[in-house]
């Protein structure tokens, strides 16, 4: 059984601190410089699970052979809108 995760997890950045020079103390404080390295920019790779429109699968078609199968194009081209318009809901 799948079950998706609850929430996302990635590396986005790591944050250094960098001490005064000459500096003793171990206590961070306004004199540190903070320098950040970026591990993701944009996330071009991120995607949801969503899924495609299906395709329709049974699509309405008429074949009975009238006037050597003329009437049955014509037939199939007005109900190949009617298959768009179910298809686009």
């Amino acid at each position: 059984m799948w079950e998706d995760a609850d929430r996302d997890s990635l590396l986005i950045a790591t944050v250094y601190l960098l001490s005064p020079e000459n500096s003793t103390s171990d206590s961070v404080d306004e004199t540190w410089t903070p320098y950040v390295k970026h591990h993701v920019f944009w996330n071009l790779l991120y995607a949801h699970n969503r899924q495609g429109m299906p395709l329709n699968n049974n699509p309405l078609i008429l074949n009975k052979g009238l006037t050597a199968g003329l009437l049955d194009q014509i037939g199939n081209q007005m109900l190949a809108q009617g298959n768009d318009v179910t298809q686009a809901a």
